[in-house]
């Protein structure tokens, strides 16, 4: 299928294993840091992506369940 593709859009042919190919790109991808911060609304520590000093206002999954939901 990939061939095809290729060959449907006049593109070259790649001359490295797609294997290879698709591990360059998940080098060149950012590192995820996980930081343990406080729940802005429960305040029970929750993990999150975003560290503690972030301007975002992070709540846990059930807090945010309680207030979309009630």
């Amino acid at each position: 299928m990939e061939l095809e593709f290729y060959r449907k859009n006049s593109l070259p042919l790649p001359r490295r294993h797609p294997d290879a190919r698709h591990a360059d790109r998940i080098q060149r991808r950012p590192g995820r840091d996980f930081f343990i911060r406080t729940c802005d609304k429960t305040k029970e520590e929750i993990l999150s992506v975003y560290p503690e000093n972030s301007p975002f206002r992070v709540i846990s999954e059930e807090a945010f369940m309680q207030e979309v939901y009630g």
